[in-house]
C-alpha cells in the first residue's frame, strides 16, 4: 500500500527497504472487531461474556489513604465480579470520572474539546472486486471542506466529507444526492462513487477530543482501575488514529503489569509514566493539528485569509508537506508520523532530515483541483 499512500508529485513512487513498515490493515469496525473477538474466544484463560454490561465497580479497602481500590465489578445481572484488576476499554462512552465518584475519589484530571468538525460518510462495495485506485491523497484538506478516501474489507470503502460543523450551507450535505454532487466535483475521489451503496450518508458530529489522567498532582485518585484507548483519550476520527493508539496502550498495560506485578500502586503509576511519554504526545500533536486546521477553515468560510505560519511548528509542518512533496526521504519521515511510527519531534531529529524541510520553507504545498467556495456553495444549493 505504500505507492499509494506516497505523495502522487513524486518522481520515484517504487517501493524500498523497509516501506514494510507501511503496510497497513484497513476494515469495517464490526470486521475488526470480529477478528479481535475471534483470537480471545481462541485464548486459554479468556472468557466472553455476551449481553451483559458492567453496572459498577466495586471497592476495597486501599493501600492509600483517601483512595479508593477496586477489587471487581458489578454486573448488570447484579453479580458480582472479582478481579485484580479492572480495565475500562469502553471507549468514548467510558463513565470513568462518575465511577471514580461514586467510590468516593477525588476527581481525575479530564480534558475536553470539540475542534469543531462535522462528518457525512458513505460505505461502497465493488462491482468488479477491485476498490478504486488513489489518483491523489486520501485525506486532506480542500479549502473549506476536507475528504476522505479509506479503503475497507472485502472490496468496500468509505468516502467521507468533512466542513466544519458550524458551516451551515454544508450541513445539506447530509441528503445523499447533495453530498453526492460535490464527490463528483472533486476530480481525485469522483470516481470513488463507482460502487453500489451500503448505506446513505451517516451524518456525526460533536466528536470531542477529551483526555484523561488518574495521576492528579503526581498522585493517584483510584488504584485496581486503569482506562485503556478511547476510555484514556481520544481524538477525532480524521486521522484515523484510534485503533493505533488503542492498540499501542494495550502493550503499554502489559508491559507496565510484566514491570509491577500484583502491586497495584506501582502499576498504575507505570502505566501512567508509559503512557505520558508514549502516547499522550500523540493526543497533543493531534489536538493543536484538529485546532489549527478548524481555524483554517473557519476563515476562509468567511472570507479571511487564513493564518498558515502562525507559529514556529505550524511553520515547520507545512514546510514538512511541501517538502514531502518533493522529496522521498521526507515524504517517509513524513508517513511515519501519518501512520503513528514515530512522533514528529521523532523524525524531525534524523540526520540531515530538518534541514531538508526546511528548506521548503515558504514553498507552496501542492494542491489538487476541488471546487471553489463558490462553486461549492452552488453545488450544495442545486
Amino acid at each position: 500500500m505504500t505507492e499509494g499512500l506516497l505523495p502522487r508529485t513524486l518522481a520515484d513512487r517504487s517501493r524500498r527497504p523497509r516501506d514494510e513498515r507501511f503496510d497497513t490493515l484497513t476494515a469495517r469496525r464490526p470486521i475488526l472487531e470480529a477478528g479481535f473477538a475471534q483470537v480471545a474466544r481462541q485464548t486459554p484463560g479468556v472468557e466472553i461474556v455476551r449481553g451483559v454490561g458492567v453496572q459498577e465497580p466495586l471497592s476495597d479497602a486501599s493501600d492509600i489513604s483517601g483512595v479508593p481500590h477496586v477489587r471487581g465489578v458489578r454486573l448488570s445481572t447484579g453479580e458480582q465480579v472479582t478481579a485484580d484488576l479492572v480495565i475500562d476499554a469502553m471507549g468514548r462512552r467510558s463513565q470513568l470520572p462518575q465511577w471514580i465518584a461514586g467510590l468516593g475519589g477525588r476527581p481525575l484530571t479530564e480534558e475536553a474539546s470539540d475542534a469543531g468538525f462535522a462528518y457525512y460518510a458513505r460505505h461502497f462495495r465493488a462491482r468488479n472486486g477491485h476498490v478504486p485506485e488513489f489518483r491523489g491523497p486520501m485525506g486532506g484538506p480542500l479549502g473549506t471542506l476536507q475528504t476522505l478516501t479509506i479503503p475497507g474489507d472485502n472490496s468496500s470503502w468509505t468516502v467521507a466529507l468533512s466542513p466544519t460543523a458550524g458551516d451551515a450551507p454544508l450541513k445539506a450535505l447530509r441528503h445523499a444526492e447533495v453530498w453526492e454532487r460535490v464527490v463528483r466535483s472533486i476530480p481525485h475521489i469522483a470516481h470513488w462513487l463507482d460502487g453500489d451503496p451500503l448505506t446513505d450518508v451517516l451524518p456525526m458530529a460533536g466528536v470531542l477530543d477529551r483526555y484523561r489522567r488518574i495521576v492528579v498532582d503526581g498522585k493517584l485518585v483510584v488504584t485496581g482501575l486503569v482506562a485503556v484507548g478511547d476510555s484514556w483519550a481520544c481524538t477525532n476520527p480524521t486521522a484515523g488514529r484510534g485503533v493505533s493508539l488503542g492498540l499501542q496502550h494495550a502493550i503499554a498495560l502489559r508491559d507496565a503489569v510484566r514491570d509491577s506485578g500484583a502491586e497495584p500502586c506501582r502499576l498504575a503509576l507505570r502505566l501512567d509514566e508509559l503512557t505520558e511519554t508514549s502516547l499522550t504526545p500523540w493526543y497533543r500533536d493531534q489536538v493543536e493539528r484538529d485546532r489549527h486546521r478548524a481555524a483554517q477553515m473557519s476563515a476562509l468560510v468567511a472570507g479571511r485569509t487564513p493564518d498558515n505560519g502562525a507559529t514556529p511548528r505550524q511553520q515547520m509542518q507545512v514546510a514538512f508537506m511541501a517538502a514531502a512533496a518533493h522529496d522521498p526521504e521526507v515524504a517517509r519521515a513524513w508517513l511515519d508520523t501519518f501512520l503513528c511510527l514515530a512522533l514528529p519531534q521523532e523524525v524531525m531529529a534524523r540526520p540531515g532530515l530538518a534541514q531538508k524541510v526546511m528548506s521548503f520553507a515558504g514553498a507552496p504545498v501542492p494542491q489538487v483541483s476541488a471546487p471553489t467556495r463558490a462553486a461549492l456553495l452552488e453545488l450544495v444549493q442545486g
